[in-house]
């Protein structure tokens, strides 16, 4: 299991994890509410 899904870890520790794992574009998407489409095509 992905730590960021294991809901016996703090939110700390998934949100870090989760993090980590995201691309320089998923987090700008975030900061601008923009979804990003993941490995589909248009």
């Amino acid at each position: 299991m992905e730590k960021y899904l294991d809901k016996t870890l703090s939110p700390k520790e998934r949100a870090e994890d989760l993090l980590r794992k995201m691309s320089l574009e998923e987090k700008m998407a975030q900061t601008q509410c923009v979804l990003v489409p993941l490995g589909r095509e248009a």
